[in-house]
């Protein structure tokens, strides 16, 4: 038996709507008035850095509601939001590069109020995105689709983080999930973690930057093996290029994310040690 479901959750500083099958998302009637409310706290990079009392657990208002069509009968909220609630208010924070709760819900640290995933997309790419995201999560088993709601919530905590080593720390636990992920839907090989990211790269055409590859293992191992980070004491400021790895990480997880999903776009091929903008 399934029923009808519909919630609010933030924050998504975008006016924009999302029609895809299986549901909807809509700005609220107060999308305005919950944005203006947090925008005088802005910092120069478009992050809201909650009041010194709230920098621990705080709300925010709700910016969008989320109407699910066929969900499963469930006697509490909870159940949804845990399950095809969530894992679409999370597909949401990866394709625009925000961080999503539900209304009532707690927000912790810093949130973007902008998009930080560098994707230039036209509405009728996001609603076929939505729909094929959404439609690929229901069809898992259980234990995949858990795992990949906790992927898509780990990977938009990236931009809440401060210090490089916590981005990067972050970063990599998004890594072996994606790992994991497609060992349970594909029969992906273990191996070295060297070895794992060359896999991952060949079983999703992701492009297979050898010495950046070498490099973000190096850093993994001498931060979690020897509590360095990049032969410096992590809080300080590291050797050579560690700084920049830790965006490439970041880059490569959200392309890596993509091609779980099974969207077809050039963005999964396309470097993901440069900056700049893609089309979806």
């Amino acid at each position: 038996m399934t029923r009808r479901y519909r919630d609010e959750f933030g924050f998504v500083p975008l006016d924009v709507t999302i029609a895809f099958e299986g549901g909807r998302i809509s700005p609220l009637s107060s999308f305005n008035e919950a944005v203006n409310d947090v925008s005088a706290s802005f910092d120069r990079n478009g992050v809201f850095c909650p009041p010194e009392y709230a920098r621990d657990l705080y709300k925010l208002k709700p910016t969008h509601e989320i109407i699910l069509h066929n969900v499963n009968d469930y006697s509490d909220v909870r159940e949804v939001r845990l399950s095809d609630g969530g894992a679409v208010i999370q597909l949401v924070a990866y394709i625009f590069g925000v961080r999503t709760q539900f209304h009532d819900w707690w927000f912790d640290s810093k949130i973007p109020c902008k998009s930080t995933h560098n994707l230039i997309i036209t509405q009728s790419r996001l609603n076929e995105f939505m729909s094929h995201a959404y439609i690929s999560w229901q069809a898992w088993n259980d234990e995949v689709r858990k795992l990949f709601i906790n992927i898509l919530y780990m990977n938009s905590r990236f931009v809440s983080y401060n210090w490089d080593w916590e981005k990067f720390t972050i970063g990599y636990m998004v890594l072996d999930g994606c790992f994991k992920c497609t060992k349970l839907l594909d029969g992906i090989k273990s191996g070295t973690h060297e070895t794992r990211i060359n896999r991952l790269c060949q079983h999703y055409q992701l492009r297979e930057e050898k010495d950046n590859i070498e490099r973000i293992v190096e850093l993994r191992n001498q931060l979690f093996h020897e509590s360095l980070w990049s032969n410096s004491q992590p809080c300080t400021a590291p050797e050579g290029d560690a700084f920049g790895q830790v965006y490439n990480l970041h880059r490569f997880n959200n392309r890596l994310i993509m091609a779980i999903i099974g969207f077809e776009t050039d963005y999964i091929k396309s470097s993901w040690t440069i900056f700049g903008d893609f089309v979806l």
